[in-house]
């Protein structure tokens, strides 16, 4: 019995024996790491999915703007014709002499900062404003004319949000942002025929007022945030090189109801390109994304984005050159950004 005793009790000890303090700590804190780490990592991977969704988001609400204003313009319009001149003016039976080209319309663009006086120096690039057959009414007794002449035009304006917000959210603090701004007034407040040229857009760029209505407001309405930039450059149909290319507006300019261009082989009469469309006209947007515009307005960086990349944007055969320094400046400064660019023809001309 003794002995047996004496086999026994070695086991008995091995049973009773468990974890040291210090295996248990140690355990403890390889855990407590791995926790650390998973959590960290799952914190990453939902704050990239986050900037991927909203740059997603936001990037879509600028691709719908880019193309309306593109699919707008394909529609634009000046609607010329001939009129004769005879020897004796206003007598119809005097022989006719020639015949020249006319137009009550007009087709316009250039330097926002020029076209927009309402906008000042808040705006960014250029402008365009011109007539197209849109059919946008307010009164619902035009229901069904789906091609009245409707006044459109797009251009960029640095500022406050407070005036396009309901009244329920007023209490938000507001947010100063670059928008591409659509001048869209209906087809019954066209003054095209009634106001001087260059006149029948004076309103563009004027601020809404909390207080204004649909039928009250100003004419011009956000159709997106944080468009730094938007580009216009009427263009050549023969494009065989850069210069012939843009040398219908060399410094981004074109007015239809200005003599240009006249004794050019593309347009040798008198008149040159009056009274029609540019052929061809390049569209760029340069857009940045939400967190990358609150961190920079925070930093009051926002504002002078473009302006301090040194990109002029003065001639239109710099525009590619201009747009790789403002690309290289953005990249300097962490900006997550995106360039929409696309050559469309006018083709009313035709």
């Amino acid at each position: 019995m003794p002995m047996r005793e004496k086999l026994r009790s070695p086991v008995g000890r091995r049973n009773q024996c468990g974890f040291s303090l210090v295996e248990v700590m140690v355990s403890m804190t390889i855990l407590a790491i791995l926790l650390m780490i998973i959590a960290q990592m799952i914190g990453m991977t939902q704050k990239t999915w986050s900037r991927s969704n909203a740059r997603i988001a936001q990037f879509r609400e600028v691709r719908f703007a880019f193309d309306l204003i593109t699919k707008n313009l394909t529609q634009a319009t000046v609607g010329s014709y001939l009129m004769d001149e005879r020897e004796t003016p206003g007598d119809p039976t005097s022989p006719v002499t020639k015949y020249i080209r006319k137009s009550d319309l007009q087709f316009i663009c250039g330097e926002a900062s020029k076209l927009v006086p309402n906008g000042g120096g808040e705006t960014s690039g250029h402008a365009v404003f011109f007539q197209a057959p849109l059919g946008v009414i307010g009164d619902p007794a035009n229901a069904g004319l789906s091609s009245l002449l409707c006044a459109r035009g797009y251009f960029v304006q640095y500022g406050s949000d407070e005036g396009f917000r309901p009244d329920f959210i007023n209490s938000i603090t507001a947010k100063n942002r670059f928008r591409v701004m659509e001048y869209s007034p209906y087809a019954e407040s066209n003054s095209i025929y009634s106001a001087p040229d260059g006149k029948w857009f004076e309103d563009a760029g004027t601020a809404m007022k909390s207080n204004e209505n649909s039928d009250t407001r100003g004419l011009t309405r956000p159709i997106a945030d944080n468009i730094i930039l938007l580009l216009f450059s009427p263009r050549f149909k023969n494009d065989t090189d850069d210069d012939g290319n843009v040398s219908i507006a060399p410094k981004f300019g074109f007015d239809s109801t200005k003599v240009a261009n006249a004794g050019t082989t593309e347009y040798p009469t008198d008149q040159g390109s009056q009274h029609l469309l540019p052929p061809l006209i390049r569209v760029v947007m340069v857009a940045i994304d939400e967190q990358t515009a609150d961190r920079l307005e925070l930093a009051n960086q926002l504002e002078g984005l473009v302006s301090d990349s040194g990109a002029a944007f003065e001639s239109a055969a710099a525009l590619d050159r201009d747009l790789g320094a403002l690309e290289d400046s953005l990249r300097s400064k962490r900006v997550n950004y995106r360039v929409f660019s696309t050559t469309i023809a006018l083709n009313d001309n035709n």
